[in-house]
């Protein structure tokens, strides 16, 4: 992968892009609903048990994380860390169902239908033809599914590159502890790049980015040392 730390010099405005607003409950509420044909009967669903029945393939679409691939990629396994480690490396809603064998772990994610998931084995993609229980914007806890991490406008979803780059650092989880955390932290760097104008041409004051870049360089070192001892 290439490292994107270094740029070209962009002709573009440096200004940081403002901040996005979060959006009213309930225009969150109708944008989920009207992926079903009848937007009022997702509204019955959340009012009678919390949780609507809402069709994939068209809005959105979901993968299916199994937790212990999650805890993986993350490194941790305390649900609150979890949560804050996932904000950091995908930035989208995500739904969290402990029913499941288990436990899994369901990222709302732009659909992809002109490429191939190439996880469909170990974390599949759910489409045309399937239905996610979506919880009620309010149920951030159990029972039941619940939000790990709530959507902030219309069509907030999960990029598919970062999905499957979590799932990559789930399934490298017997590296050595300096590689993974590594990859961890540049991961991160890459979700925060992909949405702060100031990083991206690297003149613009950002303190979150230039906190990552520093833990970037020195868990580089720290790996380096390792790769040498």
């Amino acid at each position: 992968m290439a490292d994107r730390m270094s740029r070209p010099p962009s002709t573009e405005s440096t200004a940081p892009a403002p901040a996005r607003a979060p959006a009213p409950a309930a225009t969150l509420s109708a944008w989920f609903a009207h992926s079903q044909l009848g937007p009022e009967q997702a509204c019955r669903e959340w009012a009678e048990s919390g949780v609507a029945l809402l069709p994939l393939g068209g809005r959105f679409d979901a993968v299916r994380l199994p937790e212990a691939l999650v805890q993986a990629a993350v490194g941790v396994t305390a649900p609150q860390v979890v949560a804050a480690r996932l904000a950091w490396l995908i930035k989208g809603p995500v739904v969290y169902d402990g029913r499941t064998l288990g436990g899994s772990y369901y990222t709302l994610m732009k659909p992809c239908r002109d490429r191939v998931w190439k996880h469909q084995d170990c974390a599949p993609r759910l489409s045309r033809g399937t239905y996610l229980g979506v919880p009620r914007l309010d149920r951030t806890e159990p029972p039941g599914p619940y939000w790990i991490m709530r959507p902030r406008f219309q069509g907030d979803l999960c990029e598919p590159a970062a999905v499957a780059a979590l799932i990559g650092l789930g399934q490298n989880a017997d590296a050595p502890a300096a590689r993974r955390r590594a990859e961890l932290v540049y991961q991160s760097y890459l979700a925060h790049l992909d949405h702060c104008s100031a990083c991206q041409t690297e003149t613009g004051p950002c303190g979150d980015g230039e906190r990552m870049r520093r833990s970037l360089r020195a868990v580089r070192r720290a790996r380096s040392g390792a790769d040498t001892s």
